[in-house]
């Protein structure tokens, strides 16, 4: 029997990998590993993104 495989992801969450995704609420931004949040911030805060975003990148990846 087919199983399903970890994380879940809510339908109206975007991913951008196989283990985070992002949704945007009310002017914020949400990060996910599946329905857990693991980061937030307001949606001008670039500074705050660009954060976030450098954490989960590798010298391979990027």
């Amino acid at each position: 029997m087919p199983q399903t495989r970890l994380p879940f992801f809510s339908e109206d969450i975007a991913l951008i990998n196989q283990h985070i995704g992002v949704q945007k609420v009310s002017g914020k931004v949400f990060y996910f590993n599946g329905s857990m949040p693991v980061f937030q911030h307001l949606e001008s805060d670039y500074s705050s993104f660009r954060l976030f975003t450098s954490q989960h990148c590798s010298k391979w990846q990027c």
